[in-house]
């Protein structure tokens, strides 16, 4: 949950450039994957309970808590669904006469990794092309990395990442 480099700023004193260089820890509260599959079976893509069975199962693999989850079947074809974890979500929307699944996938913390479900869910459905990009959300720096105590941060929800993040962001 920390990416630690440097950083470089150029400042202009007297028309010459002078680089100031300082050690930085950048903290983010949770990972998302943007998925893109290409070329699925638009059968499978238009099936509301595979899709369902896939995106749960996949959800279970991970670890992750399921709180809730809902899914529709459009007409004349296409499945949306979303998965609520304790985590954050895991959601789908389909577009069969495409052969096209757009997914997301948001994990708050480190104990839920994000890949275990892409991986399974790239599995079952199967494309012929993925396009993946993965985000580091919340983003922010502590001021002196090395004094801030953070909590079992393997155990937390979004929602008490949120007030670590708000008690960090106040030192």
């Amino acid at each position: 949950m920390t990416v630690t480099g440097q950083r470089g700023l150029e400042l202009w004193a007297l028309r010459r450039p002078v680089t100031v260089t300082w050690n930085i820890a950048l903290k983010f509260l949770g990972t998302q994957l943007l998925v893109e599959f290409h070329q699925c079976s638009p059968e499978l893509l238009d099936d509301v309970a595979r899709v369902r069975d896939i995106l749960l199962e996949g959800t279970r693999r991970s670890g992750a808590t399921i709180i809730q989850e809902t899914f529709h079947e459009f007409s004349p074809q296409g499945v949306s669904g979303v998965i609520v974890i304790a985590e954050s979500h895991v959601a789908i929307h389909t577009w069969p006469e495409h052969g096209y699944a757009d997914i997301d996938i948001f994990t708050c913390g480190d104990r839920v990794d994000p890949w275990v479900i892409q991986r399974y869910l790239q599995e079952r459905f199967k494309p012929g092309h993925v396009n993946n990009m993965e985000l580091k959300r919340g983003l922010f720096t502590a001021p002196n990395p090395e004094t801030i105590a953070l909590p079992a941060l393997a155990e937390k929800t979004c929602h008490e990442f949120h007030e670590l993040h708000e008690m960090t962001m106040s030192l």
